[in-house]
């Protein structure tokens, strides 16, 4: 099992900074850990916009103040999250909420649709699917204070989403994406294949080329 975060563009507006922390020195130590061994100024001449930047780490532990596999672990039990707060993908195509989804839940006086029924999501997932955490900034805190680094940083709504793929398993087809993102792998392993600009800074009407990558990169941690 892999799992990854990417951020990318809808930032919660307001988070708890523990006591004795001033909020710029607490925020400044995720964005220049995400880029680190390279400077900020580093990043945003060379590499903002401009080419692809891969760093890699050899450590399983570096990214643990962000987020961890047992947070995202104990989210996923839950018996109270609602579609579409996770979604689930398998092979490029989003498989329908309603093979894993319940019906008319009671919530005191009221029924709603939509919670997720774990059961049956582990049974999709055990079985090739991914799991779509979106905007995983609204649940877990750490995630949420670097999201909102990365938001004031960009001037810019930043979102953060999380990517559960079991073992030969592959959540989504090659393709890119019309915003900027960093992609923090988490847990597992993985292999990536990062092709090179066919279209600079393409927009939504513009097809994936998926010819020439630029290279392949075994992950085996994040």
């Amino acid at each position: 099992m892999y799992i990854f975060c990417g951020f990318f563009a809808l930032c919660r507006p307001g988070c708890i900074i523990p006591a004795g922390i001033s909020l710029i020195k607490y925020m400044n130590h995720f964005f220049d850990k995400i880029v680190a061994p390279y400077s900020v100024d580093d990043f945003f001449n060379t590499y903002h916009e401009k080419d692809i930047l891969h760093i890699k780490r050899n450590d399983e532990q570096y990214y643990q103040d962000i987020l961890t596999p047992r947070e995202i672990s104990d989210y996923l039990e839950r018996q109270d999250i609602f579609y579409p707060s996770v979604r689930i993908v398998k092979n490029g195509k989003e498989i329908p909420n309603g093979e894993y989804t319940l019906k008319s839940t009671p919530i005191g006086h009221h029924r709603k649709d939509g919670i997720i029924n774990t059961d049956k999501a582990f049974s999709l997932f055990n079985n090739g699917a991914t799991f779509v955490i979106q905007a995983g900034q609204r649940y877990f805190n750490n995630l949420s204070h670097c999201s909102l680094e990365l938001s004031q940083k960009f001037n810019s709504p930043v979102q953060a989403n999380l990517y559960i793929t079991p073992n030969k398993s592959q959540g989504f087809n090659p393709h890119w994406d019309t915003h900027d993102v960093f992609v923090l792998q988490i847990s597992g392993t993985k292999t990536w294949h990062l092709y090179g600009f066919e279209k600079e800074l393409p927009t939504k009407n513009q097809s994936f080329v998926s010819k020439d990558y630029k290279k392949s990169l075994y992950r085996p941690y994040n």
